[in-house]
């Protein structure tokens, strides 16, 4: 089975999702996963907002960003919804907590969020990331 890399720009692509998502529901965490029996990379979004009631509207919501600005790198089938209480989210905290950083930062173990996994890239939080974003338009 052929193995798909994560590349920079999935992952810019990623983050760019991630910032129109939380216009609709505040993301907790979010990562690229490769499970171990799988051939491509998902993104996990994890949101308290993301309850069995709601996913279908969630999806909705993954299809209408997708549509309005449509990624080469990027499609609904990439994307898996879950719960604030996954246990990703949790392994996600704990290791932005012995790391934190205000890019991406992979993690090389074989088990995350209660699966095997190939290869772990998380997000830092929001909050981070428009810091970041914050600081570097000061400096212009």
């Amino acid at each position: 089975m052929d193995q798909e890399p994560l590349v920079n720009e999935k992952i810019e692509a990623g983050a760019a999702f991630l910032k129109a998502f939380g216009k609709y529901a505040k993301v907790k965490a979010a990562c690229w996963i490769k499970e171990a029996d799988a051939s491509k990379w998902h993104l996990y979004v994890a949101s308290d907002d993301i309850t069995d009631a709601k996913v279908r509207e969630g999806y909705g919501q993954v299809i209408q960003i997708l549509r309005k600005k449509p990624s080469l790198y990027l499609n609904s089938f990439d994307i898996k919804l879950v719960s604030g209480d996954h246990p990703l989210v949790s392994d996600i905290s704990e290791l932005y907590k012995r790391y934190p950083a205000p890019i991406p930062t992979r993690y090389g173990g074989s088990y995350f969020g209660g699966m095997s996994v190939d290869g772990v890239l998380i997000y830092p939080p929001a909050k981070v990331r428009k810091k970041k974003t914050k600081a570097k338009s000061l400096n212009r």
